[in-house]
């Protein structure tokens, strides 16, 4: 019975219906529990896809319990070199960087990547997305080598595993592109972000807002190149991207506003900068 509630809960989870996926992983979960002990591995195994569905509630503080929980059982009951471990040491990364605890997110997802190592070898493709996911982590630590190395490593597995125009190496490219750019080397984030935005434009709806976050990264680097006047319309079509996809005060309209207004500004545009404040709920 504890099977058929955990595959009840991971198909609801696959179709977005939480509710339902929350109530049979629980089931489950105490029913597991119930014949092996809540120390077992087969009892962490539930726990994990439990603690899944609530990261994806938004439901952090109990996702992270959840995972500290099976992390801790997967240490003492698995091998050192199973890929449920590196699956959860990831899981609880993710939940630390959802929370903005990088510091923290840091050494699980270091420690996933290397039992992927291990596993599968340097080069394999299932060491994107992790190799990807601590780079972001650098890269929000202000460790801009270490956020260039692991996405150049997340690139080369694209480069050989995906077609040129598939939307993650747009992803990677946008990435690279904006760690180049804090590292002050505007000529090489240049073109990555143009061909992150080229990618995007090409695969990806007209609406969809993850084009504005390459739009927004070169928009800066245009800046700062002194091309302002392509720099204006890059962040002025950005801007409102993000408006008409999130409300006024989200944290992705303001980043946008505030970068355009802030350089309107400087350009003694202060009129036209305010007019972009109060559209995204500056006051």
């Amino acid at each position: 019975l504890a099977e058929t509630h955990l595959a009840l809960g991971q198909a609801a989870r696959g179709s977005g219906d939480y509710a339902t996926a929350e109530r049979h992983l629980e089931r489950a979960l105490a029913l597991r529990e119930a014949a092996v002990g809540p120390m077992h591995a087969d009892a962490a195994q539930v726990m994990a896809a439990l603690a899944l569905v609530r990261w994806r509630q938004g439901r952090l503080a109990e996702a992270e319990s959840l995972y500290l929980r099976v992390v801790l059982i997967e240490d003492a009951a698995l091998d050192p070199e199973d890929p449920r471990l590196a699956r959860d040491l990831m899981g609880l990364g993710v939940v630390y960087w959802s929370q903005g605890r990088y510091k923290e997110a840091e050494p699980y997802m270091r420690r996933s990547l290397e039992i992927r190592e291990r596993i599968l070898g340097p080069d394999h493709v299932d060491l994107a997305s992790v190799l990807n996911n601590l780079g972001a982590i650098y890269f929000m630590l202000d460790r801009y080598p270490e956020a260039l190395r692991h996405y150049e490593r997340t690139r080369g597995i694209y480069e050989r595993t995906l077609d040129a125009t598939h939307p993650n190496m747009a992803s990677v490219l946008n990435n690279l592109g904006e760690t180049q750019w804090k590292l002050g080397r505007l000529d090489l984030a240049e073109p990555m972000l143009r061909r992150a935005l080229e990618i995007k434009e090409r695969r990806l709806a007209p609406s969809n807002p993850t084009i504005a976050v390459t739009l927004n990264g070169l928009a800066g680097v245009l800046r700062d190149k002194g091309a302002l006047g392509e720099a204006e319309s890059t962040y002025r079509r950005a801007f409102e991207l993000r408006i008409r996809h999130y409300p006024a005060g989200d944290p992705n309209v303001l980043e946008s506003a505030r970068d355009l207004a802030a350089m309107l500004r400087r350009m003694g545009r202060s009129a036209e900068a305010a007019r972009i404040e109060s559209r995204a709920g500056i006051r």
